[in-house]
């Protein structure tokens, strides 16, 4: 799937959105003297913002539109315009990512990810490698698809490492609770699991950290998230635990550990299994994680 629209998409596009344009101007005299789309399409960039915003200003003017259809639009094409006054978003939003279906949009103050595609040139053209950066625009529904309204401001502001970890940290819990939106309106049911949500919050030790409310409150009333998160847990600690055992070149055995600590230990996986059974005979035994050291390898002795 393409990031632009089609050329015919495109066309269409214009084609309701200009005259909609033009009409919101005839309607405010934001430009004086203009009377038709080819003096409207003339026009400097700088007045067609203005015509713009004036319209989401005073959206009544759509509902006007929509009941005069001055142009004589199809019932489907009046459906679009009559999206946009119900569905359009105005506001600032990062631009992330050029992806190959949409270019990732993230609005900080609904802390939501949007798919939006190109209407035409793409955005690369025109901010290339500098991402990410601040794009003033509107976002409008269009088959089945977002896409922006065709003007666009932008901050020419460089963000430094600290920032763009905290956009993406921001961006990743979005993504989790409420997926990447590509079309509005927006259903706000999310679909992300549990599991999914404590695999994000487990996916490292600076995200445990962070999150340790959060994942608290997922594995106190689900047993088998619990479970889940004490294995895990368990794995994690025992690399540790591990790396301490062969400092003190500890020999082979096998080891039952609950999160870091270690309960008890035996030569062989059955005594071990005896030994968790006498010390702690009522634990849930999916909370206790056992692993296999090896021990330390001795060096072969060479023979002359």
């Amino acid at each position: 799937m393409c990031n632009t629209l089609s050329y015919d998409k495109y066309k269409l596009f214009l084609d309701l959105y200009f005259p909609l344009l033009l009409y919101a101007n005839s309607k405010m005299n934001i430009v004086k003297n203009i009377n038709s789309l080819e003096e409207f399409k003339k026009l400097d960039i700088n007045d067609k913002y203005k015509i713009r915003n004036a319209l989401y200003d005073n959206v009544s003017i759509f509902s006007d539109f929509i009941k005069e259809n001055p142009f004589n639009f199809k019932s489907n094409e009046i459906n679009i315009v009559e999206s946009w006054n119900k569905h359009h978003i105005k506001g600032s939003f990062i631009l992330l990512k050029y992806l190959k279906k949409y270019n990732l949009f993230y609005d900080n103050n609904a802390e939501l990810l949007y798919g939006v595609l190109n209407i035409n040139d793409p955005f690369e053209s025109l901010f290339g490698n500098t991402l990410p950066v601040i794009v003033h625009t509107i976002l409008l529904p269009f088959d089945n698809s977002i896409i922006y309204d065709g003007l666009l401001s932008y901050d020419d502001i460089h963000f430094g490492s600290g920032i763009k970890s905290q956009i993406r940290e921001l961006t990743e819990i979005s993504k989790l609770e409420h997926g990447i939106i590509t079309s509005l309106p927006y259903n706000t049911i999310a679909n992300t699991s549990a599991k999914e949500k404590l695999d994000f919050y487990l996916r490292d030790k600076k995200s445990r950290l962070y999150y340790k409310d959060s994942i608290e409150k997922l594995i106190s009333n689900d047993d088998e998230l619990k479970s889940y998160y004490f294995q895990f847990m368990g794995k994690v600690h025992s690399k540790d635990i591990q790396k301490k055992l062969k400092i003190y070149s500890i020999t082979e055995a096998y080891f039952a550990i609950i999160l870091d600590t270690v309960i008890c230990s035996a030569k062989t996986r059955d005594e071990l299994e005896k030994a968790i059974a006498s010390l702690i005979p009522n634990i849930n035994e999916d909370l206790v994680y056992v692993f296999h050291y090896k021990g330390v390898r001795k060096t072969p002795t060479k023979t002359t």
